[in-house]
């Protein structure tokens, strides 16, 4: 395989194994009297779903985690929706940490990521920015 950098030279890829990343986010309602200036958003993740595969798209490993949600409120309908309980996500960390631990749990492999909707991709960017998460 042969890839070009932005300054069109031939770089050889050979050796290196590109891996892929498969997200899927489960997210709970933010009730309107719980937004404000920091967090105005419908919606809150309370579960990141994710899947590695290997440059042959084979699952190589999987990573469920639970995020307990600073603003949203789990309400009968989600939960029935996606199986998640309250005490699941009660003493779950949040998202910050979760996304630590996805980050070491990925460890210096190379991959690429992907969503299974833009909405989750969508979703994730609107967290990260609002709570103000930064990369170490």
């Amino acid at each position: 395989m042969i890839a070009k950098d932005k300054k069109q030279k031939t770089i050889s890829m050979e050796g290196i194994h590109m891996n892929y990343v498969v997200i899927d986010l489960e997210m709970c309602k933010v009730p309107k009297m719980y937004r404000n200036k920091m967090y105005k958003y419908a919606t809150e993740i309370i579960e990141i779903g994710t899947v590695l595969l290997n440059e042959d798209f084979r699952q190589i490993a999987t990573l469920r985690q639970y995020v307990h949600p600073e603003y949203g409120v789990l309400d009968h309908y989600i939960s029935n929706l996606t199986g998640i309980q309250n005490v699941q996500i009660k003493n779950a960390p949040l998202l910050e940490e979760a996304l630590k631990h996805l980050t070491n749990w990925l460890g210096d492999r190379e991959y690429k990521i992907f969503a299974w909707s833009e909405c989750d991709f969508a979703q994730l960017r609107r967290e990260i920015k609002s709570k103000q998460i930064e990369d170490e």
